[in-house]
């Protein structure tokens, strides 16, 4: 059996009275859902054989226990096995977000969450007694405090979201300063060597890196790429040479580092926009 029609409009899944924000299906029907979506958290529990729920085209399979937390939006389809049983929960997105923090719940979620079985015995205890109380359904509370329990759970999520990632945060945070720390150094020997033969593969050798990786992490820590600040760090060099000693434009080009007189008039015209001789004799080097 299929059904492609399966609560596509809260309206629809709650009908004119929402007072109570939360749906139960105590479900042991064979049917398949096709690609549908709800204005509504949805929570499934598999409670006997397994089941198939696919989220934005990736396939999840859940066994006896597991916990599937789909937001509301989220494209997904559900094949059921010839037998077997499951919860199906339908919340109110609107009831939940008076729950501070939710929006980093669901930017967890996103595009689903599955908690295997004993890999949280908090947030399985708590959609037992949420079924538990709307599957009875004693009195006029019980939907509500399967809601509440339901609440409780995506709150127990944002915790858990919150020290993971916090943890991973300071991880980050200590990496990247290391990471600064190590290329400040870096930065401060080419300048001290900026005449020597430094190339990224020897640097990158140097510090550990690949080349990749050097030249990557040497423009996000500094601003500058690598070839670009040797360049200006040698064209530095040439210019206090220039003004400072009578050595031949061959010589200076030789102790600044650049591989010949070529290359470096050329990069000294690019960046200065004379040659190393009119520099020299336009008085431009005694005005710095």
């Amino acid at each position: 059996m299929k059904s492609n029609m399966w609560y596509m409009r809260q309206k629809e899944e709650f009908g004119e009275d929402r007072s109570q924000g939360i749906r139960f299906y105590d479900n042991t029907q064979t049917c398949d859902y096709l690609p549908h979506w709800h204005m509504t958290y949805e929570v499934i529990m598999v409670i006997a054989e397994d089941l198939t729920v696919i989220v934005e085209n990736e396939r999840h399979l859940l066994h006896p226990g597991d916990i599937m937390v789909i937001p509301s939006g989220v494209v997904h389809e559900i094949h059921t096995p010839p037998t077997g049983h499951r919860y199906y929960f339908l919340l109110d997105r609107e009831r939940l977000f008076i729950i501070d923090g939710l929006l980093a719940v669901e930017e967890a979620l996103q595009p689903c969450m599955v908690i295997r079985k004993g890999s949280a015995p908090e947030i399985e205890q708590r959609v037992k007694t949420a079924a538990a109380e709307a599957g009875v359904a004693r009195d006029r509370f019980g939907l509500t405090v399967a809601r509440l329990e339901l609440s409780r759970m995506l709150i127990d999520l944002l915790r858990r979201h919150a020290q993971e990632h916090g943890t991973e945060l300071k991880r980050r945070v200590r990496h990247k300063e290391q990471t600064q720390m190590l290329f400040v150094d870096i930065r401060d020997y080419v300048m001290a060597h900026c005449a020597e033969d430094l190339t990224p593969q020897n640097m990158a050798d140097k510090s550990g890196y690949s080349r990749y990786h050097f030249e990557r992490l040497f423009y996000d820590c500094l601003g500058i790429s690598f070839h670009e600040f040797l360049t200006r760090q040698r064209l530095t060099l040439c210019k206090q040479l220039l003004e400072r000693t009578d050595d031949s434009i061959t010589s200076i080009a030789g102790q600044s580092g650049f591989g010949s007189i070529a290359t470096f008039n050329r990069v000294f015209q690019q960046y200065e926009g004379m040659s190393p001789s009119a520099y020299r004799k336009s008085g431009a080097a005694q005005s710095k």
